[in-house]
């Protein structure tokens, strides 16, 4: 599995975040798993069903990677929920 930096195709907005972070996918690739990180790794959430939002009202303000998993690539953003 390849992984990507960024992705031009998914827009991940906003950020910094104070509850949700909305996801916009431009060219409609098939998005397989969405999972929120800490900054040593660990999945704090995890979706496999909603592609279009992640709700980070339950987590700690920090900074976090969300990582989307589409079409055998994984693509990671830096995410701050203030």
């Amino acid at each position: 599995m390849e992984v990507v930096e960024n992705n031009s195709s998914i827009r991940i907005y906003p950020n910094p975040t104070t509850n949700k972070i909305f996801i916009s996918n431009e060219t409609s690739i098939t998005i397989n798993n969405i999972k929120v990180m800490d900054m040593m790794g660990k999945t704090i959430l995890e979706d496999t069903n909603n592609f279009s939002e992640i709700n980070l009202q339950s987590v700690q303000n920090g900074i976090y990677f969300l990582s989307i998993t589409s079409d055998n690539k994984t693509t990671n953003y830096k995410i701050i929920k203030n």
